[in-house]
């Protein structure tokens, strides 16, 4: 079971000390908090990981959907909306999402919510400092990046999210080295925050759990260089025993905190509901 009265009481401490940090030390303007939900893998409930990778196909086909799985070990599998990064010779393209609200119960509610989500200052906030912070990464290491001037609403099964397609020219020193760049762009505000240092350091010292490879960068490199790298989010850690179920949001100085919790209920059912656990 899951004490989900403990689970809300320390999540909305852990975003008010959040909040607080940056309203009064003005430091950090955004951090990412996520939780991980501890649930039993219960017999009558348990699918084979390959009919789990078919459910979250079928269930989010406009996303990635991903599986690691080494010898002996849980599998980490999930269904992420995030690209973090695709390169082709001196091309790259990526993708600063961030922002989110639910789907409405009708096309009307719908559309609302998408409007909202438009123009609420606080998510074109948070939204643009993962922009600025793509950009000024791939400015010093392209000959050109073009970033769209304002986002588009991507609407997935559970959420829609603003999003803004990047896409650069890499200079021939970088062209080709798929990893150098994913180092540098690798967490972006939309995983960790910003100032990134920063946010990763209150991370470790306030969380108080080890990510291990949740947000995690994903992916495959060929001889040339090139590749696709993801990142693990939206996404679950599978034992015989034991599911952690993973989910987390941007905080800025304007969140509400009961806000974020709902947030992270949205994105948590996504994949609970692929995986057929009742949360």
């Amino acid at each position: 079971g899951v004490d989900k009265e403990g689970e809300h009481t320390k999540w909305i401490d852990l975003v008010q000390r959040a909040v607080r940090s940056m309203k009064e030390q003005g430091l950090m303007s955004k951090v990412v908090l996520a939780r991980a939900l501890e649930m039993p893998s219960s017999g009558q409930r348990r699918l084979s990981l390959g009919g789990t990778m078919k459910e979250l196909r079928d269930r989010f086909n406009d996303c990635h959907v991903f599986l690691v799985k080494p010898p002996g070990r849980p599998a980490f599998l999930g269904a992420t909306p995030e690209r973090l990064v695709s390169l082709s010779g001196s091309r790259l393209t990526t993708t600063a999402l961030a922002g989110t609200r639910p789907r409405g119960a009708t096309s009307a509610e719908d559309a609302k919510l998408a409007k909202d989500l438009l123009s609420a200052s606080k998510d074109r906030e948070e939204h643009l400092l993962v922009v600025q912070e793509i950009e000024s990464v791939l400015n010093p290491l392209s000959s050109r990046v073009a970033i769209p001037s304002t986002p588009v609403v991507r609407q997935l099964r559970n959420v829609q999210h603003l999003e803004t397609p990047i896409s650069a020219d890499l200079h021939p020193d970088f062209a080709g080295d798929l990893l150098e760049i994913l180092g540098r762009l690798h967490p972006t505000p939309a995983l960790g925050g910003s100032p990134r240092e920063l946010a990763l350091d209150w991370i470790q010292g306030n969380e108080g759990w080890d990510r291990g490879w949740y947000a995690a960068p994903l992916g495959w490199v060929d001889q040339d260089g090139d590749g696709e790298f993801i990142v693990g989010i939206r996404s679950a850690l599978v034992s015989n025993h034991t599911s952690w179920l993973f989910s987390g949001c941007g905080i800025v100085s304007e969140s509400i905190p009961e806000s974020e919790w709902e947030e992270t209920n949205a994105k948590l059912k996504a994949i609970a509901d692929a995986l057929r656990y009742d949360v």
